[in-house]
């Protein structure tokens, strides 16, 4: 082979290898610019989505901040108490006062307020109760007198007003004395009205119960001794004598 014929084939090799150096440099830069320009779509759609969800947010803020602020955070539903019904609650109701004598003077006791039958409230006679406007059954009961007296009275409550309750019970004392042999003696006194026992007293003891009639029996042992229609007035303090 001529050295010619070799020049040529050695150019001719070279010749191929730029040749396939420059087209896979073209196809290596292709596939970059291609890789770039994806790149480039990639950002900018998650530019545009970034974007487009920040808008979203903006515009939808009010609303959500309304929502939240309508709902509390336990989730649980706030009913609103208008503070009408309570107010019309409070001038519904009213009150019942007492307010118990004796002779006229000044005397403690029990009230107890009912109706319908049902009971309300019962205690001492003090303080003013409260309860709902309407009309009540009030049954004033007098201390320590024996006989227990009581009175029943109708008191209709306005409201927004007191009710007032009261009672005078006219009293008397007395006391029975048992002798014995010239001597005070340990006895007992039975106090009857209309026949029924109303209570008893001891021997030179003093109590309190409603003026009117009584039937006493004064006992020592087996011995007794009778006092019939015994009247007690009002105020009256009355001593009686069993001798036995």
């Amino acid at each position: 082979m001529s050295r010619g014929a070799r020049d040529g084939g050695a150019g001719g090799s070279e010749r191929r290898e730029r040749v396939n150096a420059a087209a896979a440099k073209a196809v290596y830069d292709g596939a970059m610019d291609d890789r770039r320009r994806a790149s480039t779509l990639q950002a900018s759609r998650l530019s545009t989505g970034r974007m487009l969800r920040g808008l979203a947010a903006i515009a939808l803020a009010p609303m959500m901040a309304a929502t939240l602020s309508a709902v509390p955070a336990h989730a649980a539903p706030r009913v609103a108490l208008s503070p009408e019904p309570v107010a019309r609650a409070a001038q519904a109701r009213g009150r019942i006062s007492c307010r118990i004598t004796e002779n006229g003077g000044a005397a403690s006791g029990t009230i107890t307020i009912s109706k319908g039958g049902q009971e309300v409230s019962t205690g001492a006679c003090g303080a003013p109760i409260a309860v709902p406007a309407g009309a009540y059954e009030v049954v004033l009961g007098l201390d320590g007198a024996i006989d227990r007296p009581e009175r029943t009275l109708q008191v209709t409550v306005a409201p927004g007003a007191t009710g007032l309750a009261a009672a005078d019970f006219q009293t008397a004392i007395l006391e029975v004395r048992i002798e014995a042999g010239g001597r005070r003696a340990a006895g007992m006194a039975t106090i009857f009205r209309n026949g029924e026992r109303v209570g008893t007293l001891g021997s030179g003891v003093s109590g309190h119960l409603s003026a009117g009639t009584y039937d006493i029996v004064a006992k020592y042992r087996n011995s007794e001794q009778r006092f019939d229609a015994v009247t007690l007035a009002p105020g009256e303090r009355r001593a009686l004598s069993a001798t036995f």
